[in-house]
């Protein structure tokens, strides 16, 4: 199924292509999607969620810029229940879902009446939410937002020198000793007591959590952390990862100095859904969800470069002729004066 769900996002690039970046760049990126393993190894690698992660992002991204013309109450309300089971799937989307929102009260801020619209969206998306948030109230005894594991996330990453990246010794499934406290006090009450002890490290070292949270940000982009678990294949190709993100920031500067349509929504996706990341840790499969988004810049940037450097070639090459022409022309002129050979003066 991973691997329908990666040949898939193939249809919301094409369609964001269509309203942001142009067809060209949409068909460049598509065909980079598809042929080059960067982007298709999690498919066929993990069981987990990732690829359907990538799909939903890109169809909430996409359904975003569908809304943006005159929609009826029900398509966005459509979007709302999109979000909704995109969040269970995956609650580290639920990131995109106020840049979504942000950019659509933005583009309404005019238009009374129009707020309600996104109002239904929130509802719907509640709505479609809420068995599950019922079922974590029974389970739990107490109220829990879809998954209620932050916490102990963020202790996996912030201790007394700590290296960033989740040590898996303080994992209950890497740690029987980890796993029998764990049994003993219950979910809730273990991952309290972990949160506890991660807030207690940020105030006692709140210089060495900033540093780590510094180099959280930098795993994230730089595809450093596939080689802290080793053997690594290689179609994984771990320097693609920095490569691409390197090019994204050029590519970034295009989008904004162009008025690309649509650039804040990019910019916003790109900035806030790293942040849980970087506060708790990073794998480079955490980013395969943006991929779409980041690749659709890059094959941005591509076509404008080459259209500049053709448009370039073609002033050189019009510069060249016209002076060309003039210079024959000065010839002849010049030519044309003088004083035929044996004449008398």
């Amino acid at each position: 199924m991973q691997g329908w769900f990666s040949a898939l996002t193939i249809i919301p690039i094409l369609g964001i292509a269509d309203r942001t970046v142009g067809k060209r760049a949409g068909l460049l990126a598509g065909w980079i999607w598809i042929l080059f393993p960067w982007f298709g190894k999690w498919a066929v690698t993990w069981e987990w969620e990732i690829s359907l992660s990538a799909l939903l992002l890109s169809l909430i991204f996409w359904y975003t810029l569908r809304l943006e013309k005159p929609a009826t109450l029900k398509s966005w309300m459509t979007f709302g229940a999109l979000e909704g089971f995109a969040l269970l799937v995956n609650p580290a989307l639920s990131a995109i879902v106020p840049v979504t929102l942000a950019w659509h009260v933005y583009k309404l801020r005019f238009q009374r009446r129009e707020w309600l619209k996104p109002a239904a969206a929130m509802l719907a998306c509640l709505i479609v939410m809420s068995p599950w948030i019922v079922r974590n109230r029974i389970v739990f005894g107490q109220w829990v937002f879809l998954r209620g594991n932050f916490g102990f996330e963020f202790a996996l990453g912030n201790y007394h020198n700590s290296f960033g990246r989740g040590w898996g010794g303080f994992h209950p499934g890497g740690s029987l000793r980890e796993y029998a406290d764990y049994k003993q006090k219950g979910e809730m009450v273990y991952i309290h007591s972990k949160q506890k002890l991660a807030l207690q490290f940020v105030r006692n070292y709140p210089g060495e959590f900033i540093s780590l949270t510094a180099k959280r940000v930098a795993y994230f982009w730089d595809g450093s952390a596939i080689g802290y678990r080793p053997p690594i294949a290689r179609h994984w190709v771990p320097s693609s990862f920095g490569a691409l993100s390197f090019l994204l920031l050029p590519a970034l500067l295009v989008a904004h100095r162009q008025g690309l349509h649509a650039w804040q929504a990019f910019f916003g996706a790109l900035f806030v859904y790293p942040m849980p990341y970087y506060l708790t840790f990073s794998q480079s499969r955490y980013r395969h969800a943006i991929e779409p988004l980041i690749l659709l810049l890059l094959a941005y940037a591509l076509v404008e470069a080459c259209d500049q450097a053709y448009a370039s070639m073609i002033r050189a090459a019009d510069h060249f002729s016209s002076t060309r022409t003039r210079m024959k022309t000065r010839v002849v002129t010049h030519t044309s004066k003088q004083p035929a050979q044996g004449s008398d003066i």
